[in-house]
C-alpha cells in the first residue's frame, strides 16, 4: 500500500476518554487504543507486552474473637462453638454483636441451652386426647401428689402423672375461668362461681351472678392470697369463703369507664396486682397497689395505669416471674418487661413475633415458656431471662412440640416434677421423663462473612459426640434448597468434608444439622458442639496488562500511512495522565487480538526518544502503560 500523508489535513480528536470512548481504524491501522487514544505497539526484548494476575490492593484482617477470614489471600474461616443465645437471626454476621456467634436461624426438637452443646429435647407424648376446647392448664401439687388441672369442654378435671382423672365439676353454659390456690379449685360459668375442696371433694357455690348485668367476659385468678375477678369492665376482690353472694352486691375495686372493656389477664407482682384488658385497638395494664394494714390481709387501692400497649396490639396473657420480670403475651407476640421498685412497668420490643395470640406462660429456673407454634406444629417457645442479645431482647428458641399442626392454647408443668405439658384444645402433651425425641434439627444463620461478594464454600467440619445416635449435615442454598453433605456416626467419626453442593459460588450458605437418637437406648443421643467452615473469595481476579507503545506526534503504520500533527504525542500523554489521576474507567482495545475490556490506568512510564527514527517526526518516545482490568 503506497504512503499517503494526512498529517496536516486530518487532525485526530483525542476527546475526553471514558468508558464509551472507542477508536475505529479507518485509513490507519493502529495496534491498540487506550480510552479511545490509538497507539502502535513498541515491543522488544526490553519492553515486553505483559499480562499478570493482579495482587489484591490490600490485605483484609478479621479482629473478632471468633475465627474468621484472616486475609483475602488465604482460607476464610467461620466457626460456631455454641448455640445458647437462641434463634432469630437470618444472617451470621459478627459485626452485629458478640452474641451473634452463638445464635442460629431456626430449630426444632433441640435443646440449645447448655453452653457449648446442642442435644435432643425430651419427647412429648400424648397424655389426654379427644378433649373439647381445652384452654386451661395449670400445675398443682397437693398432699405430695403432682397434678395437672385442666378443662375438657365444660368439665373441670384433675389428672395425675399416671393419668388418673378426678372430675372437679361441670360448668353451665360456658366456662369463663379456672384457677386454684393449691388446696381449692375455683371456676365460674354463666351463672355462678364455684369452689372445690380437694381434700373432701366438696363443691360449693360462692357467688351468684344475681342481678348483675349480662356477663360477656369474665376472668378470675388467685393472686396475693386473694381471689381477684374481672367481670365485664369491673374488677372485684372476692371472698373465697363466701356462700351464695350475689356479685352485684360487691363493690368493684375498679370499673373501666368504657362499657365495652374486657379484662384478659391478672397477675401478681412484688407489691401490686396487675390487670390487663382491651377495647378494640387499645390495651392497657393497670396496677392495683397492696397497702399494708393492721388487719389480716393488706388492703387494695384503686387501679392506676402501669403501661399502655401500642395501638392495635392487645394483651392476651401475663406472667410475673422472680418479682421483677413481667412477660406480656399479645396478639402479635411476646414482650418482656421489667417492674421497678415503684411497681411501674417498662417493657421492651417484641422478643418473639407470632401469627397467633400468646395465651399462656409458665416458668422454671431461669426459663420462661410460652404457647406458640413450632414451624407450624403445636408447641412452645422457651425464653432465657438471663441472656439478653441486645437492648430489650432475650435469647429464645423453639421448645417442646407435637407432630400435629396448629398452635398451643395453654402451657404448664405437672406439679413440681419439672415435666412440661401443653394443649391445643383437643389434646394434652406431656414431656417424657427420660425418652428423647427421635430426631431434631438446628439450622445456622446464613454465613456470608459480612460481605456481599460471592464465595466458594469448600470444606466444613462439625464437632461433637456421636457414639450414641448420629447426625446428618446438609447445606442450605440461598433459595432454601438442601443438599446432603455427610452423616456423622460412631462408625465414621466426624471428618472434614468437601462441600460439593451447591457447586457454584454463592453470596452465602447455611447448614442444617439433624440429630438422631440412639436406635436402642431411647434416653441417649448425639451432641453437636460446633462447626467450622472454610471458604475462598470467588471474585474474579483482576489482570494487569502492561502495554509498551510508541507515542510520537507523527507516526506511520505498517502500510506506510502517515498520520498525526505537532503536539499530538504530548496531548495523548496528558490525557492518559489525567485518566490515571482521576481513576476513570476506560476501554482498552487490542486490534491484534480483538480484545476489548474496561480498565483503570494503574501506571504510566514515558521514555522520550527524539530525534525520531525514519517512521516518526517531532516530539515523542516509548510509552509503557499498565492497565488494571475492571470487573
Amino acid at each position: 500500500m503506497s504512503g499517503r500523508d494526512i498529517t496536516n489535513d486530518i487532525p485526530i480528536n483525542v476527546g475526553n476518554p471514558g468508558t464509551t470512548a472507542l477508536w475505529v481504524n479507518n485509513a490507519e491501522d493502529y495496534d491498540v487504543a487506550v480510552g479511545g487514544l490509538p497507539f502502535f505497539l513498541a515491543i522488544n526484548d526490553t519492553f515486553m507486552y505483559r499480562r499478570q494476575t493482579a495482587a489484591f490492593r490490600k490485605d483484609q484482617f478479621d479482629s473478632s474473637k471468633e475465627p474468621g477470614e484472616q486475609s483475602l489471600t488465604g482460607w476464610w474461616l467461620r466457626s460456631q462453638s455454641s448455640f445458647h443465645y437462641g434463634t432469630g437471626i437470618k444472617f451470621y454476621d459478627t459485626s452485629s454483636g458478640e452474641s451473634i456467634p452463638y445464635r442460629f436461624y431456626n430449630s426444632e426438637g433441640v435443646d440449645v441451652w447448655t453452653l457449648g452443646q446442642a442435644t435432643l429435647l425430651k419427647n412429648a407424648s400424648s397424655f389426654k386426647t379427644g378433649l373439647t376446647n381445652c384452654r386451661f392448664l395449670q400445675q398443682m401439687r397437693y398432699n405430695g401428689t403432682d397434678y395437672i388441672l385442666y378443662n375438657d369442654g365444660l368439665v373441670v378435671k384433675l389428672a395425675t402423672s399416671a393419668g388418673t382423672v378426678t372430675t372437679v365439676g361441670t360448668a353451665v353454659g360456658a366456662l369463663w375461668c379456672l384457677t386454684n390456690d393449691g388446696s381449692h379449685v375455683y371456676w365460674a360459668d354463666s351463672t355462678d362461681m364455684y369452689k372445690y375442696e380437694i381434700s373432701t371433694g366438696a363443691t360449693t357455690v360462692i357467688y351468684h351472678k344475681g342481678a348483675f348485668a349480662t356477663i360477656t367476659s369474665a376472668i378470675a385468678v388467685w393472686v396475693k392470697q386473694r381471689l381477684i375477678a374481672g367481670a365485664n369492665q369491673s374488677l372485684f376482690e372476692l371472698d373465697p369463703n363466701a356462700s351464695g353472694v350475689n356479685l352485684n352486691t360487691v363493690t368493684p375495686i375498679y370499673s373501666h369507664p368504657n362499657p365495652e372493656w374486657q379484662w384478659s389477664a391478672i397477675v401478681e407482682g412484688r407489691q401490686a396486682i396487675y390487670a390487663a384488658g382491651y377495647n378494640g385497638a387499645q390495651s392497657t395494664i393497670y396496677r392495683i397497689t397492696v397497702e399494708e394494714t393492721t388487719g389480716n390481709l393488706p388492703t387494695l387501692t384503686g387501679a392506676i395505669i402501669a403501661a399502655d400497649l401500642p395501638n392495635g396490639e392487645y394483651v392476651t396473657s401475663m406472667f410475673v416471674y422472680l418479682g421483677g420480670y413481667i412477660a406480656i403475651g399479645t396478639n402479635r407476640g411476646i414482650r418482656i418487661g421489667l417492674i421497678d421498685d415503684y411497681g411501674d412497668i417498662s417493657y421492651g420490643p417484641l422478643v418473639v413475633k407470632t401469627t397467633n395470640p400468646v395465651y399462656d406462660f409458665d416458668a422454671n429456673d431461669r426459663f420462661l415458656w410460652a404457647t406458640t407454634s413450632v414451624n407450624g406444629k403445636v408447641g412452645t417457645v422457651r425464653i432465657d431471662l438471663s441472656a439478653t442479645t441486645s437492648a430489650g431482647y432475650y435469647a429464645y428458641a423453639n421448645d417442646l412440640n407435637s407432630e400435629t399442626s396448629g398452635y398451643a392454647r395453654a402451657v404448664g408443668f405437672l406439679g413440681t416434677s419439672g415435666r412440661l405439658c401443653f394443649t391445643d384444645g383437643s389434646s394434652i402433651w406431656l414431656e417424657d421423663e427420660s425418652t428423647l425425641r427421635t430426631s431434631g434439627w438446628v439450622q445456622t444463620g446464613a454465613i456470608r462473612y459480612t460481605t456481599l461478594e460471592p464465595k466458594h464454600f469448600k470444606f466444613m467440619r462439625a464437632r461433637g459426640s456421636f457414639t450414641s445416635g448420629s447426625m446428618d449435615i446438609e447445606t442450605v442454598d440461598e433459595d432454601g434448597s438442601t443438599y446432603s453433605l455427610i452423616t456423622y456416626s460412631n462408625a465414621i467419626g466426624s471428618p472434614e468434608v468437601a462441600i460439593s453442593s451447591p457447586d457454584v459460588s454463592r453470596e452465602f450458605i447455611s447448614f442444617k444439622f439433624t440429630l438422631y437418637r440412639d436406635s436402642t437406648v431411647t434416653s441417649t443421643g448425639p451432641t453437636l458442639k460446633g462447626y467450622q467452615l472454610k471458604a475462598l473469595p470467588a471474585v474474579k481476579r483482576q489482570r494487569i496488562i502492561q502495554v509498551p507503545v510508541w507515542c510520537y506526534d507523527v507516526e506511520t503504520d505498517r502500510y506506510n500511512v502517515r498520520t498525526g500533527y505537532e503536539g499530538r504525542a504530548f496531548i495523548r500523554l496528558q490525557e492518559l495522565e489525567d485518566v490515571e489521576a482521576n481513576g476513570d474507567i476506560i476501554n482498552y482495545q487490542d486490534f491484534t487480538t480483538g480484545e476489548r475490556v474496561q480498565v483503570l490506568v494503574e501506571n504510566i512510564d514515558f521514555y522520550r526518544m527524539t530525534p525520531p527514527d525514519k517512521r516518526f517526526d517531532g516530539f515523542g518516545g516509548r510509552l509503557v502503560v499498565s492497565l488494571r482490568t475492571v470487573l
